[in-house]
């Protein structure tokens, strides 16, 4: 239990942000399994709710974990392919300028 002023904010603060971690995200999660019968992108919210409780929580971390290898099985198999996931790009930002021609003077 904390001591001092400084403790009970820190805290408090930290419970306060958990719970309302927990509201949120509970909400995305249940609006997500609502809208696999309702019209709605189920695919997209379910994992967007797991992936907000997962900030907080192991266990929502582990579903989304889960989902994530499945969805790769998946689009592996559809595709034929092999791969574990596809690296991210990688861009090249710096800048090649030409080297200056050296032009010969006639002596």
């Amino acid at each position: 239990m904390p001591t001092d002023f400084t403790d009970m904010a820190q805290f408090t603060w930290k419970y306060v942000r958990r719970i309302t971690i927990l509201i949120v995200g509970t909400a995305v999660l249940l609006i997500g399994i609502a809208l696999i019968v309702l019209p709605g992108p189920a695919i997209i919210v379910i994992p967007a709710g797991l992936a907000i409780l997962g900030t907080e929580f192991v266990w929502a971390k582990w579903f989304l974990n889960r989902i994530k290898k499945r969805a790769i099985a998946l689009r592996n198999a559809i595709t034929g392919s092999k791969t574990e996931g596809v690296p991210p790009p990688t861009f090249n930002l710096s800048v090649e300028r030409p080297e200056p021609k050296q032009t010969t003077t006639a002596q």
